[in-house]
């Protein structure tokens, strides 16, 4: 029954790239990326061989991250890959320990697995002892694969009810920024010393280890240092953990199999004279209808997957790309303004395609009459009230690390000014160009609007225009300096945002007075194709 679990994932596998070009180059790309980096971690094993100090300290590193890999990757790719979630199965009249084998069979089947095996196959070869004990380095390195294959399923079947709901997508989109985020996090924890100094980490590396799914690792590296009553201690015990594992992920099917899912969110209703709108934390909201527009975004801004990932998105970025530099000792007071990437990034992509957004329940506002200047009015002050406290919160980060308190003034000033001048252009791209959004929100990326490559250059068109309206009042911010100079450019900028954002706003009103139905149907979903 494994066998034909197995043919079962190759097949789905098989027709889901017979059916989309872009899958099928996706896919490729990421075998071909996940192999190369394995047969990179493969030969670098080989070549350290000889150094059996510094060897096991990446031998372990890699088990650790692994591990984690196969941990949280499933988890962030339940809602795209259905053969992560065992209800699917539900009706096949199986066994369980038939269906256990087959799913974990099924889980080594594509880049991930391959990956794996390629890398623990370079280890075991490198951590080979020339002795008889020899044969403990491969049968340690199976119970790893196999313990990295069942934590996976392990955890994505406990956590798969959890999955499916609103909530669940917020952590999916929480654990790609970390995953993102973690190469440039171990550049900033290790400083000035490059990752090839394996020394600075054995501490961690022996530490993190002892965690009981890294055991057979740990019996790897004994073995290859002729510890060998320790290495068959470790891989008894990495056995054992792997029959707990496995019990685990069995108690987790049996309870998913056999109880009755509750609804995900459970209506509550509001008490009689409250205003659910505006509760709990809206009640600064005027009640009018720039107000209800207002508290419904903010509302959508932790619920719509796809606006979270773009403010996640920008406020990430900026220290992705400082992170080399917060790891060395001496950091320019400067590097505070590099807030404003996130007013730029954050603001942008939220103000840029308001309407688009709103997919046909923009309906509700023809419905209620036309006013669209009360409506853009609340989607910007939306829009403002997520994405200043970012900017000025990344910029109090900075300051601290940077110690720049003299230009958090000046940045916080200067990022209120550009958040206005964003939306003010975001108003005119939205009415000219309203792009539809998928239908289905469950992919939390899914940003393609089906209108092919004149949609991506006309973005592009916008976010330059954005960039060159902003330039004279960033630049200035970065190349004055002095009070009386940064308190010049503070007024200038901020009279120059709010100057972009009335003109911006009035010529939207004008260009979309009377196009309420035209923008209906285009932010319509039977548009997209």
């Amino acid at each position: 029954m494994a066998l034909v679990l197995i043919r079962l994932k190759l097949r789905l596998l098989a027709n889901g790239l017979r059916g989309s070009t872009m899958r099928a180059v996706a896919f490729t790309l990421g075998c071909l990326y996940a192999v190369g980096l394995a047969t990179a971690a493969a030969a670098g094993f080989l070549d350290a061989q000889h150094d059996v100090t510094n060897l096991g300290i990446a031998v372990e590193l890699a088990a650790l991250g692994v591990l984690l890999g196969w941990a949280a990757l499933p988890l962030v790719g339940f809602g795209s890959d259905e053969t992560l979630d065992p209800t699917r199965l539900a009706l096949l009249p199986l066994r369980r320990a038939d269906l256990m084998a087959g799913l974990l069979g099924a889980s080594l089947i594509g880049p991930g697995g391959l990956a794996t095996a390629i890398g623990l196959a370079g280890a075991s070869v490198a951590l080979l002892p020339p002795s008889p004990g020899a044969v403990l380095v491969p049968l340690a390195a199976a119970v790893q694969l196999a313990l990295f294959a069942a934590v996976g399923r392990a955890v994505v079947t406990a956590l798969s009810a959890a999955l499916r709901t609103r909530r669940a997508r917020d952590l999916r989109i929480v654990l790609v920024a970390v995953v993102g985020f973690a190469p440039e996090a171990l550049r900033l924890a290790t400083g000035n010393a490059p990752l090839t100094d394996l020394a600075r980490l054995a501490h961690w590396a022996h530490a993190l280890s002892w965690f009981p799914p890294l055991w057979p690792a740990r019996a790897m590296v004994a073995a290859r240092s002729s510890h060998w009553l320790a290495s068959v201690a470790e891989l008894l015990g990495g056995v054992a953990t792997l029959v707990l594992v496995l019990w685990w992920w069995s108690r987790s099917l049996e309870r998913v199999m056999t109880t009755a899912e509750m609804p995900p969110d459970a209506t509550v209703r509001a008490p009689r004279g409250s205003e659910p709108l505006f509760d709990p934390a809206l009640g600064f909201l005027p009640r009018t209808r720039t107000g209800a527009v207002a508290a419904r975004e903010l509302r959508y801004a932790w619920r719509d997957p796809r606006r979270r990932v773009q403010v996640v998105s920008g406020v990430v970025l900026p220290f992705v790309l400082l992170a080399g530099a917060l790891g060395h000792g001496s950091l320019h007071h400067h590097l505070v303004y590099t807030a404003l990437i996130v007013a730029f990034m954050a603001g942008s992509n939220r103000a840029i395609n308001q309407i688009g957004l709103d997919g046909p329940a923009y309906w509700v506002h023809e419905a209620a009459g036309q006013d669209l200047r009360a409506d853009l009015t609340g989607k910007n002050l939306a829009v403002a009230v997520v994405t200043l406290p970012l900017t000025l919160g990344t910029a109090v980060v900075l300051a601290a690390l940077t110690g720049g308190w003299a230009e958090l003034a000046v940045t916080a000033a200067v990022g209120a000014a550009l958040v206005a001048l964003l939306l003010g252009v975001g108003d005119v791209a939205s009415v000219l160009l309203p792009l539809p959004m998928p239908e289905s929100a469950a992919n939390a990326w899914g940003t393609q609007s089906g209108q092919g490559c004149a949609t991506g250059l006309l973005s592009l068109a916008a976010l330059l225009v954005e960039a060159l309206l902003a330039a004279p009042m960033v630049v200035p911010a970065l190349l004055v300096g002095g009070a009386w100079g940064r308190a010049a450019v503070v007024a200038g900028a901020l009279a120059y945002g709010a100057l972009a954002h009335v003109l911006g706003l009035a010529l939207a009103v004008r260009l979309g007075s009377g196009r309420g139905p035209e923008l209906l149907e285009r932010v319509s979903p039977r548009q997209v194709g």
